[in-house]
């Protein structure tokens, strides 16, 4: 059973693309700089010299529950456990 509570979330995509990952956490402050950091590794294993061919929607609060509905997100695996668990560490990497 998914718990209702707020995380944050964020989408990165490429110019053109569809998202490619979504980052969701306990911690806005902690998602926006988890996007920063995937956008920077993004362009550099792409050999782009800088992220201007990158974007992200900013960091959103959504429910939980709304979420998982969205995402495939295999409820044993031990980053989940510790979003749900509330942990504000906790990042959630889906892409």
């Amino acid at each position: 059973m998914v718990k209702e509570m707020k995380v944050y979330v964020t989408a990165i995509w490429w110019t053109g693309s569809d998202p490619f990952l979504h980052i969701i956490g306990n911690s806005s402050d902690k998602v926006h700089i988890e996007a920063e950091r995937a956008m920077l590794e993004a362009a550099r294993d792409a050999e782009e010299d800088d992220t201007s061919n990158l974007h992200w929607n900013g960091v959103s609060s959504m429910n939980l529950k709304d979420v998982i509905a969205d995402y495939e997100i295999p409820s044993l695996e031990p980053d989940y456990t510790n979003l749900c668990s509330g942990d504000r560490e906790a990042i959630l990497y889906v892409g």
